[in-house]
Formats: structure tokens, sequence, C-alpha cells
């Protein structure tokens, strides 16, 4: 055979066998498509909490002599002018770690101005009384305020109590320097004390707030046993007798609290301890149709607050 025929026979065949494998599936073999890898997005790094160092609050025109800490079951809270952000750190510090699981919030105010070697003494001496404080203060604060460092609030007992007395009095304060310190039990004593005075004896010229000479000696008394107990306060409540017009009574029983007040601050107690409250012809202690029961209803009263 020629080879020339042969060549194209097998020719026409292969094209044949071609066009038999695609009629066998009827439409052409898809060509494979490939899989894609998953995209896996990337986890994002968690924003770190900041730290005191990120978080200065500054204020020139800040007192650096007067800050706090308040305490209470669940943390301390920090407030006031310290000079630096040095100070600042050392306090923060020491609550931190005395605290252990309570929450900080800190938001001492940096001053910016050099700290003095007395500043250096007392802020380390704050310092230093932090985790006593921890320890046995319930609820209250340890204030700094010029040269005045105190403790104030309940203690969680007597033991508690003389452990932060022993602190204060062991903290290297410099001479001078005035402490207190709260004791379970003196609200109720210093009560007992001022329920013993004659306090019937505090009286007003009729119809208004100004005090007797009797008044005055009997909250002479009244101031030396609140200056004796410089931590504690009082709410003095005015009473009047059912005579007159309720709102007229109101007013002047609140006035006559007031006048109070003003008096027990002219003898040395500091009245932002004090607070005024009038009750009119509210709460008698007797009816109101007596001499003697008008007597008795009119009156003030010292309530010694429970911290």
């Amino acid at each position: 055979m020629d080879p020339s025929l042969c060549r194209r026979l097998l020719a026409v065949f292969a094209v044949l066998f071609a066009f038999g494998a695609g009629c066998s599936t009827g439409e052409p073999a898809a060509a494979p498509v490939p899989t894609a890898e998953p995209v896996v997005e990337a986890t994002p790094e968690p924003t770190p909490e900041p730290s005191p160092e990120d978080l200065p609050f500054v204020d020139p025109a800040v007192d650096a002599t007067d800050f706090a800490m308040v305490v209470d079951p669940n943390g301390a809270f920090l407030r006031g002018g310290v000079p630096d952000q040095e100070a600042r750190l050392l306090l923060f510090g020491a609550a931190n770690s005395s605290f252990i699981g309570g929450t900080i919030v800190d938001e001492l105010v940096v001053a910016e101005v050099v700290m003095s070697d007395a500043a250096r003494v007392n802020i380390s001496a704050f310092a230093a009384l932090i985790p006593s404080v921890s320890a046995n203060l319930r609820i209250g604060s340890l204030k700094l305020d010029g040269d005045s460092l105190r403790i104030e609030g309940s203690a969680y007992d007597r033991a508690a109590a003389v452990a932060l007395d022993a602190g204060l009095r062991d903290s290297g304060l410099p001479n001078g320097f005035s402490v207190s310190i709260p004791e379970p039990g003196t609200e109720s004593a210093l009560q007992t004390a001022i329920n013993e005075l004659d306090l019937q004896s505090i009286q007003f010229a009729t119809g208004t707030a100004d005090l007797t000479p009797d008044a005055q000696a009997v909250l002479a008394e009244v101031a030396s046993l609140l200056n004796d107990n410089p931590r504690v306060s009082v709410q003095v409540e005015g009473h009047t007798d059912g005579r007159g017009d309720a709102e007229d009574n109101l007013l002047l029983s609140q006035e006559r609290a007031q006048a109070v007040v003003d008096a027990l601050g002219s003898l040395g107690v500091d009245v932002a301890r004090l607070t005024a409250r009038g009750f009119g012809e509210q709460r008698p202690l007797a009816d109101n149709e007596t001499e003697a029961g008008m007597a008795t209803n009119r009156r003030v009263e010292l309530i010694v607050q429970e911290d």
C-alpha cells in the first residue's frame, strides 16, 4: 500500500476516534475547577490595658499636699493632688498590691512641681500605711491634708483599730503631725455623753432663732465633747410645738437647728461635720394641749451619725 495513503487513513481513524469519545458523555468533560484554599483571618491582638504611666492627669493648680484613699469592700479610690508622677505611681502601686482582687480607681492629679523633702516623707508614710488600712479598715478613708494625716471610718474590730492606730504612730511622720483614728464604739459612747447633758436648756427667744444664755452654756459643753471626738459627724435636729402655722414652724425649726450649728462652729467645732435639719411640729414627744407638753416638744436634739 502506498505509504501516503496509509498516513491519510490513520489520520481519519484518529478523528473518528476522538469524535466518538466526545459523544459517549453527551457533553465535553468540564475542566476541573481548582478548590480555593480557605481564608483564615488573623485574630487581632488584644489591646493592652493602659498602665498608670500612660494616664497622667496634670493640673498645675492642684493642691499637691491634699489627697486621700477611700476604702470600701470592693477596693479603693485614690483622689486628690500629688506633686509628681513618681508620687502617683508610689501610691497606686501600694494600693494595687494591697487590695488583692479589688478594684483600684486612680483619679490622682499630678501638679508637676518639685517634690519637697517634707512632701516625700509624708507621701512615703501614706503609702506605708496602705497595707494596714487594707487589712484593718472595713470602710472609710486615709487622708493627707497639709500637716494632718487621719484615718476615718469603721475598723473591723477593736484589734483592727489598735493595729491602725499603731500603724499611724509608727509611720515615720515628722514631729507635730496630727493624727486621728476611729475606734469601735466611739459613736455610741459620744451619743450617751451628749444625752446626759441638759439639752432641754437649748432654748430660743419666742418665735425666733436667737439662743438664750442658758443654751450657750450647754452648747459649750457639747462643743467640748465634739472637739474631743473630731472625726464624728452630728445631725442637729430642731423641733417646735404645735402652735401656729405648720409651714412656719418647719422653717423656724430649720433656722434654730442652723443657729446651733453656727454656735458650735464659733466654739471651734468643724461645721463640715454638722448637719442642720428642721422637723417643725412633725415629731412631738408629748401632746400639745398643755404648756408642759409644748415645752417638751420645743427642743433641739443632737444625733451622732454612725459610719
